[in-house]
Protein backbone atom coordinates (compact mmCIF):
# COMPACT_ATOMS: atom_id res chain seq x y z
CA UNK A 1 0.00 0.00 0.00
CA UNK A 2 1.29 3.25 -0.60
CA UNK A 3 1.93 5.90 2.55
CA UNK A 4 -0.70 8.46 2.77
CA UNK A 5 2.42 10.78 3.08
CA UNK A 6 3.18 9.82 -0.84
CA UNK A 7 -0.76 9.99 -1.87
CA UNK A 8 -0.79 13.40 -0.01
CA UNK A 9 3.11 14.54 -2.23
CA UNK A 10 1.58 13.76 -4.91
CA UNK A 11 -2.13 15.50 -5.09
CA UNK A 12 -1.99 18.59 -2.65
CA UNK A 13 -1.56 22.12 -4.33
CA UNK A 14 0.27 22.79 -7.46
CA UNK A 15 2.89 21.35 -8.94
CA UNK A 16 5.83 19.72 -7.57
CA UNK A 17 8.93 17.80 -8.28
CA UNK A 18 9.45 14.07 -9.55
CA UNK A 19 13.00 12.34 -10.20
CA UNK A 20 13.13 9.27 -11.81
CA UNK A 21 16.63 7.47 -11.68
CA UNK A 22 17.26 4.24 -13.76
CA UNK A 23 20.35 2.57 -14.08
CA UNK A 24 22.40 2.01 -17.81
CA UNK A 25 25.66 1.54 -19.22
CA UNK A 26 26.95 4.59 -18.48
CA UNK A 27 25.56 4.66 -14.98
CA UNK A 28 22.70 6.67 -13.37
CA UNK A 29 20.19 8.44 -15.71
CA UNK A 30 17.54 10.75 -14.56
CA UNK A 31 14.69 12.29 -15.85
CA UNK A 32 11.99 14.67 -14.40
CA UNK A 33 8.22 15.03 -14.39
CA UNK A 34 5.60 17.11 -12.53
CA UNK A 35 3.32 15.67 -9.49
CA UNK A 36 0.70 16.59 -11.43
CA UNK A 37 1.35 14.07 -14.27
CA UNK A 38 1.19 11.05 -11.86
CA UNK A 39 -1.69 8.95 -11.90
CA UNK A 40 -2.38 6.90 -8.83
CA UNK A 41 -4.02 3.21 -9.84
CA UNK A 42 -3.80 0.76 -6.59
CA UNK A 43 -0.13 0.52 -5.57
CA UNK A 44 0.95 2.00 -8.81
CA UNK A 45 2.47 5.09 -9.87
CA UNK A 46 1.41 5.84 -14.07
CA UNK A 47 3.22 8.32 -15.39
CA UNK A 48 3.13 9.42 -19.18
CA UNK A 49 6.00 9.15 -21.42
CA UNK A 50 6.64 11.65 -24.03
CA UNK A 51 10.38 10.79 -24.71
CA UNK A 52 12.30 8.74 -21.77
CA UNK A 53 14.48 6.53 -24.45
CA UNK A 54 17.19 5.77 -22.13
CA UNK A 55 14.86 5.32 -19.67
CA UNK A 56 13.19 2.08 -21.67
CA UNK A 57 16.64 0.95 -22.55
CA UNK A 58 18.07 0.64 -19.18
CA UNK A 59 14.57 -0.96 -17.71
CA UNK A 60 15.17 -2.96 -20.50
CA UNK A 61 18.24 -4.29 -18.26
CA UNK A 62 17.53 -3.73 -15.29
CA UNK A 63 14.06 -2.76 -14.21
CA UNK A 64 15.35 -0.97 -10.46
CA UNK A 65 14.16 2.87 -10.18
CA UNK A 66 14.34 5.44 -7.39
CA UNK A 67 12.15 7.97 -7.30
CA UNK A 68 12.53 11.67 -5.81
CA UNK A 69 9.41 13.34 -4.73
CA UNK A 70 8.57 16.43 -3.32
CA UNK A 71 5.53 19.12 -2.60
CA UNK A 72 6.23 22.56 -0.81
CA UNK A 73 2.72 22.87 -0.01
CA UNK A 74 2.73 19.43 2.12
CA UNK A 75 3.65 19.47 6.33
CA UNK A 76 7.29 17.60 6.28
CA UNK A 77 9.04 16.54 9.37
CA UNK A 78 9.57 20.12 10.81
CA UNK A 79 7.90 22.80 8.78
CA UNK A 80 5.99 22.95 5.09
CA UNK A 81 7.80 21.25 2.41
CA UNK A 82 7.86 17.54 2.36
CA UNK A 83 10.47 15.33 0.15
CA UNK A 84 10.29 11.49 -0.06
CA UNK A 85 12.69 8.86 -1.96
CA UNK A 86 10.93 5.87 -3.13
CA UNK A 87 12.99 2.82 -4.00
CA UNK A 88 10.57 0.29 -6.76
CA UNK A 89 10.25 -1.74 -10.05
CA UNK A 90 9.09 -0.52 -13.24
CA UNK A 91 8.19 -0.93 -16.65
CA UNK A 92 7.06 1.22 -19.55
CA UNK A 93 3.75 -0.10 -21.45
CA UNK A 94 2.58 1.06 -24.67
CA UNK A 95 -1.17 -0.82 -24.35
CA UNK A 96 -3.18 -2.37 -22.15
CA UNK A 97 -4.91 -0.57 -18.84
CA UNK A 98 -1.85 1.69 -17.71
CA UNK A 99 -1.24 2.96 -20.91
CA UNK A 100 -5.12 3.72 -21.61
CA UNK A 101 -5.60 5.35 -18.55
CA UNK A 102 -2.58 7.61 -19.67
CA UNK A 103 -3.58 8.37 -22.71
CA UNK A 104 -7.14 9.21 -21.32
CA UNK A 105 -5.42 12.39 -19.31
CA UNK A 106 -2.07 12.70 -21.80
CA UNK A 107 -2.93 12.46 -25.30
CA UNK A 108 0.79 12.95 -26.20
CA UNK A 109 1.93 10.39 -24.15
CA UNK A 110 3.32 7.51 -26.33
CA UNK A 111 3.22 4.82 -23.44
CA UNK A 112 3.09 4.71 -19.77
CA UNK A 113 5.96 4.23 -17.00
CA UNK A 114 4.28 2.06 -14.57
CA UNK A 115 5.84 2.04 -10.78
CA UNK A 116 5.29 -0.24 -7.97
CA UNK A 117 7.03 1.72 -4.75
CA UNK A 118 8.54 -1.02 -2.52
CA UNK A 119 9.35 1.42 0.35
CA UNK A 120 9.45 5.47 0.71
CA UNK A 121 11.50 7.11 3.06
CA UNK A 122 10.55 10.81 4.06
CA UNK A 123 13.90 13.19 3.99
CA UNK A 124 12.14 16.42 4.36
Amino acid sequence: MLDPKLREILTTGGDGALTIVTNGPGGPHLVNRRNSYVLIEGDELLIPVGGMVHTGENLKRNNAVSLSVCNRDVMGLRSKGCGMTLPGTARIEERGPAFSAIRKQFSWARAALVIRVEQSTQTL
